[in-house]
């Protein structure tokens, strides 16, 4: 999650937050600020969740609901968001079924707060209907 109370001033003198950084991510994530990388307080603008910081349910979904698919890239079984996160430089960015493995694999890939549960009516988390949106 990004910390609600973090502040810092930029070259202008103005002072911003993770919402301002989000408008521009490619060039102010990598700001530090008074020996502070501005993506280890802004962690779901900047896709730097980690892993180890999230809380999980007993689904396996974290605390801020971001998932990985269980997918079987090309149709293979051992190509999965595990084998993804073994590379995810490359492998993040690969195309299945018209998306990025990232999308499938948001949690292996640092895309924490890109996971979007769609209020569909076929929606049913591991295929049980019960656990909707």
């Amino acid at each position: 999650f990004d910390d609600p109370n973090f502040r810092f001033t930029d070259k202008l003198g103005k002072l911003r937050s993770c919402l301002w950084v989000s408008k521009d991510v490619s060039s102010r994530c990598d700001i530090i600020e008074n020996s502070v990388l501005v993506s280890t307080k802004c962690r779901s603008t900047c896709s730097t969740c980690s892993v180890e910081t999230l809380k999980y349910d007993v689904y396996g979904i974290t605390s801020n609901g971001c998932y990985d698919d269980s997918i079987q890239y090309l149709n293979n079984s051992s190509l999965n968001c595990d084998w993804v996160k073994e590379d995810t430089a490359d492998r993040c960015n690969f195309i299945w079924h018209e998306q990025t493995l990232s999308e499938s694999c948001p949690l292996s890939c640092g895309k924490c707060h890109a996971k979007k549960c769609k209020n569909e009516n076929t929606f049913g988390f591991m295929g049980i209907p019960e656990l909707n949106c």
